[in-house]
């Protein structure tokens, strides 16, 4: 098929370790009905290409971008009973998409006809569609908009009272989370298990049993999308052997403070709220922060959960003709239907190969999505026309997750695989974080991102440690590269590289 794109100018957006099936369910997402009907709106053009790293990044018409997130924002945000419909419905999504998954993999898989395999892969795609129509990407769109409103609107009320100086403590209230997270969940379960071991509660047995119950029951968290490797028994057995090097005192406290910590919270935006005295239009912006907080995190947690429960779908339909299990995330929607429909793969093993190395993806105009790699894919990028980053520029600028101020050297975090290469003191300057990031985190002077706003993941991290943090810089990955030495300035949300005397 023959793309007329000629006058189209792509501006790069976010970048993530995705497979191919995975962006186009993205791009699905935009072209949808849902977001037409309730906002408006919906995309016309989109384009996925390899890079930067082992990432796959995401481009889209700038004006018809800012077009489209202003108004899923607008009217998910108009007021305190819009932003709860929202929320409403995705909380019934998640918990609906993710039974329909479990539903979908309690069938006896061995047993069953290829055209029953392919009956449940519907299934699936029509459960995860719903869960990314919603849950994924309403938070993703509306959450830069609703932080920037809601700090200016912190602003004001804090110079009203004359407590300006006093903002920090205000948001690390106001943008945190008031329930924890699967990440923390898994950490407080693991710290029960290390003091009933130091207690002399647990033998060697029962600890094995509890390492198979929590492995069941966390295993899920790193996985983003179908294809990525969950947590195992080994993984866990080695964090709790470095949970037993700590002594009693130091776990008890660590655990008694997880679970007051998010208690605490709760009373404290209360107290909060009464102290400002918003009008009903501060209020409803201030509660709408507060809860997008723990969303943002919830769906994600659903998210892992649903792609590592279906994995066995796939492992069966890849065991049946003998490929490898993370071939067939590289196939679009239209490929695996046909495969089910006449029993016959139409992509050879070639161009399956091809696509796990490196692929692209291309929607315009209200069109097909169009897949490509090897030779084709580099014909037709080297055809688009791209916005340009200036990778000259010693600083970049973005929203202040966190003040502060913090020199050192770069570690540049693309995906959870590059968290390997962090050193004691290192500035961490990533696409993104997430909670399974934490540990790593804590190791680091300072955070920087591309992505994100006041209640991203890193900016609240950077709040509970009490780390400079930048977040929002659209591009920090691309302008600084390992081991450059710069200085985070998250007093004016500048960071800016530094030569070998203003080190010194």
């Amino acid at each position: 098929m023959k793309i007329k794109s000629s006058k189209l100018i792509w501006t790069y957006y976010f970048a993530r370790k995705f497979s191919a099936s995975r962006f186009e369910l993205v791009m699905r997402v935009y072209f949808s009905d849902f977001y037409k009907k309730h906002f408006g709106v919906r995309l016309r053009n989109c384009l996925v290409k390899p890079g930067p790293g082992i990432n796959h990044s995401i481009c889209y018409i700038d004006s018809e971008w800012k077009q489209f997130v202003t108004k899923v924002y607008r009217a998910t945000c108009k007021n305190w009973l819009t932003f709860k419909y929202y929320v409403n419905l995705i909380k019934q999504t998640q918990k609906k998409s993710l039974s329909a998954t479990q539903k979908i993999v309690s069938q006896p898989l061995k047993k069953l006809s290829w055209q029953q395999l392919g009956d449940l892969w519907v299934r699936w795609d029509k459960a995860q569609l719903e869960h990314f129509l919603k849950p994924i990407w309403i938070p993703f769109i509306i959450e830069p908009f609703l932080a920037t409103e809601a700090k200016k609107i912190l602003g004001k009320l804090l110079t009203k009272i004359k407590q300006s100086n006093q903002e920090a403590q205000y948001v690390e209230i106001i943008f945190g989370p008031d329930y924890p997270n699967a990440i923390t969940l898994e950490r407080v379960d693991l710290i029960k298990v290390a003091l009933l071991v130091l207690f002399g509660k647990f033998n060697k047995r029962m600890i094995n049993k509890k390492i198979i119950n929590h492995t069941q029951k966390y295993g899920f968290i790193p996985c983003y999308d179908v294809i990525d490797t969950h947590w195992d028994e080994k993984y866990f057995s080695q964090n709790l052997k470095n949970l037993l090097k700590q002594n009693k005192v130091d776990l008890s406290a660590d655990l008694k403070n997880l679970n007051n910590s998010y208690t605490e919270r709760r009373r404290a935006f209360k107290k909060v709220l009464k102290k400002l005295k918003p009008n009903k239009t501060e209020k409803d912006l201030l509660q709408m922060v507060h809860t997008m907080a723990f969303i943002k995190d919830e769906r994600d947690d659903y998210r892992r959960r649903m792609s590592f429960t279906i994995q066995p779908l796939f492992e069966e339909i890849a065991r049946r003709y003998k490929l490898p299990f993370r071939a067939l995330l590289y196939l679009l929607k239209s490929e695996m239907e046909m495969w089910f429909a006449t029993g016959k793969l139409l992509v050879s093993v070639v161009e399956l190969k091809q696509r796990m190395s490196s692929y692209s993806l291309v929607y315009i105009n209200n069109g097909p999505v169009v897949v490509s790699s090897g030779f084709k894919m580099k014909k037709f990028l080297n055809s688009q026309k791209f916005t340009t980053t200036d990778n000259t520029k010693s600083e970049v600028k973005g929203i202040i997750g966190n003040k502060g101020i913090a020199r050192g050297s770069v570690c540049i975090i693309r995906t959870k695989h590059d968290l390997r290469k962090i050193a004691q003191g290192d500035i961490l300057v990533a696409v993104t974080t997430s909670p399974d990031y934490v540990s790593t985190m804590r190791r680091c002077r300072a955070f920087v991102t591309d992505e994100g706003g006041l209640t991203s993941h890193a900016a609240i991290v950077a709040r509970e440690v009490n780390l400079p943090c930048i977040v929002g810089t659209k591009n920090a990955t691309e302008v600084f590269k390992d081991n450059d030495i710069v200085e985070v300035d998250a007093n004016k949300g500048i960071v800016r590289k530094l030569n070998t005397k203003d080190n010194n």
